[in-house]
């Protein structure tokens, strides 16, 4: 079975901005990729139009089957991770192997203290964007 992993070297998946964000990624796929790309983004989701920047991203080649490649990328100092009633931003590593464009995600935290900010609402509730993401 075919099988694309993203593995962080911190297991809490919270970082304060300036932090590296460290891991690993690896692979166990039927064909060898032509390459595979890593992208670090943030993204929005909630009511109204989503937004997303991709802020930095990374390109692997000359790949086996079953492979493993260390990636280190440097978290800038916003915007932060936060839920809102409305709104909610979401950091992200994405990698896709190609051609067959298999990906995976992994949400994580980026906020200060390596904390999500949740805004308050009037009804004391928040959006909850894992549910409206899945």
């Amino acid at each position: 079975m075919d099988s694309l992993q993203i593995i962080l070297a911190r297991s809490s998946g919270e970082f304060a901005p300036g932090n590296d964000l460290v891991g690993q990624l690896t692979w166990n796929l039927a064909k060898a990729p032509d390459r595979v790309e890593l992208r670090l983004f943030w993204t929005t989701f909630g009511v109204g139009i989503g937004e997303t920047k991709v802020i930095q991203s990374a390109t692997f080649e000359r790949l086996l089957t079953f492979d493993s490649r260390p990636f280190k990328f440097r978290l800038p100092p916003f915007p932060y991770s936060y839920r809102g009633k409305l709104m909610s931003l979401s950091w992200v590593l994405e990698a896709t192997a190609f051609p067959s464009r298999r990906n995976v995600r992994k949400h994580f935290i980026m906020g200060p203290q390596g904390k999500e900010v949740v805004l308050p609402s009037a009804e004391g509730e928040v959006f909850d964007a894992t549910r409206k993401a899945a």
